[in-house]
């Protein structure tokens, strides 16, 4: 029996080396997480693959990126080619990405679906407590405060004294001598434009190398500011005044495309999970999410205006 087991195995090792797969790394991971979806087609001497037309995603997941195909030689003359997406998961608990479906094109030109998949995820809260890792915590009651007839007295003999401060402050403002105001000079710089502003923060804050002074979480507050002022000087959002959701609501298509708004939304919600969340930042988080960051003020810079005729 042993035999006969050993034998089958190594009859189906080759067809088993060239079998399609889809992986996910990690298939454990905290909420916010980007994970990496790889799928690897085996293909033979002249056969070729169609991209797959889309990828069905669990609820709560969203899609990051998408990372360009690449191919590797075999030595039969084939290839192996490996297209890889970025997604990051928004919901807690065990969950599955479906099989994905996918042409391949022989050397005579005949076609051949094939499928691989589907992969399981395990998405863990970051909060310890398996009983509410789930739940959000509930709004503490109000505090009952005992006031005095006397607590009354002070805060009303306090505002008036304040008052009166206030209008001996003002008759002497307004009495005050003065003075001539002389014209300016030098009439004052022009504003920046805000990409301008943005691009060397951005600079500014990629030599600074905080992780390497052990500031790892400074980092990800400084991403949020630079990226929240630049869509406010950009757009005339109050980015910095708002939540993250706000925006997500707030920052419509009007305002820039749907690639833009997805990446700005999906940095914001990066450098949430270290600030609020409090998750562990790497550096190669920090690297990537630097990256897109120019990419996104470089992609929503305005184009320049267009010279007329009589421009000379």
């Amino acid at each position: 029996m042993i035999r006969a087991l050993a034998l089958a195995a190594l009859l189906l090792w080759p067809v088993m080396a060239l079998a399609d797969q889809l992986a996910v790394e990690p298939n454990s991971a905290p909420i916010g997480t980007n994970i990496r979806l790889t799928l690897t087609v085996e293909l033979g001497k002249g056969e070729k693959a169609l991209p797959p037309s889309g990828i069905k995603l669990p609820k709560g997941a969203e899609l990051v990126t998408v990372h360009p195909p690449k191919t590797a030689p075999k030595e039969n003359g084939g290839q192996t080619l490996s297209q890889t997406y970025e997604i990051a998961m928004w919901e807690v608990g065990k969950t599955s990405i479906p099989e994905i479906e996918y042409t391949v094109v022989s050397a005579d030109g005949k076609e051949e679906k094939r499928h691989a998949g589907p992969v399981e995820l395990d998405i863990k809260s970051v909060r310890t407590d398996p009983a509410t890792a789930d739940k959000p915590k509930d709004i503490k009651p109000p505090v009952d405060v005992e006031l005095r007839w006397g607590d009354y007295a002070w805060a009303a003999l306090a505002a008036l004294a304040l008052a009166i401060a206030a209008y001996f402050l003002y008759r002497r403002w307004k009495n005050r001598p003065q003075k001539p105001v002389s014209a300016p000079l030098t009439p004052p710089a022009p504003a920046r434009p805000p990409y301008d502003v943005a691009l060397e923060k951005l600079e500014t804050l990629k030599r600074d190398d905080l992780f390497g002074a052990g500031r790892g979480r400074d980092f990800f507050f400084r991403l949020s500011d630079i990226l929240r002022e630049y869509v406010e000087g950009r757009y005339g959002l109050l980015a910095l005044e708002r939540t993250t959701a706000e925006l997500e609501r707030e920052f419509g298509p009007s305002y820039a495309p749907d690639h833009a708004r997805n990446a700005f939304l999906s940095m914001l919600r990066a450098c949430d999970m270290v600030k609020f969340a409090k998750v562990e930042p790497v550096k190669l988080q920090a690297d990537e999410a630097l990256e897109k960051a120019l990419m996104f003020v470089e992609s929503t810079r305005p184009a320049p205006p267009i010279p007329t005729a009589d421009a000379k």
